[in-house]
């Protein structure tokens, strides 16, 4: 089977909080967090590239300084449909990203209830 074409290794959703730019209070968005047999990467579609770079750096940054592994595998983050995701602050959602992984990769249990996360994640792992 082809590497384009195969399925995810694992897909886990989640949920975070967004500021539309110009907006009072946040909005939940749907996280996509996709595991690929590929070369390893952290890939943050969705946001402007400069963001997205910079919140790939926070999110493997704060995984590694909590002593937990980052994968090696390609990480496709993906966020939900809609024009209040492609324009808006997403750094609070480095914290649902990183949960999103370690659950995807068995390093924590499953996070139950739905309630949204929210945080932005400092490089010595601090929310």
């Amino acid at each position: 089977m082809s590497d384009a074409i195969s399925p995810p290794l694992a897909v886990v959703t989640t949920i975070g909080l967004i500021l539309p730019y110009g907006a009072t209070s946040p909005s939940p968005v749907v996280i996509t967090v996709e595991m690929h047999r590929r070369l390893p990467a952290l890939v943050v579609a969705g946001p402007r590239q400069t963001a997205g770079r910079e919140q790939a750096e926070r999110v493997r940054d704060a995984i590694t300084a909590c002593r937990f592994e980052m994968p090696r595998t390609r990480i496709v983050v993906t966020y939900g449909h809609g024009p209040d995701a492609t324009r808006a602050d997403v750094s609070g959602c480095d914290l649902p990203i990183a949960l999103a992984i370690l659950e995807a990769t068995g390093q924590i249990p499953p996070v139950k209830g739905g309630a949204p996360f929210c945080g932005l994640l400092l490089p010595g792992g601090g929310v």
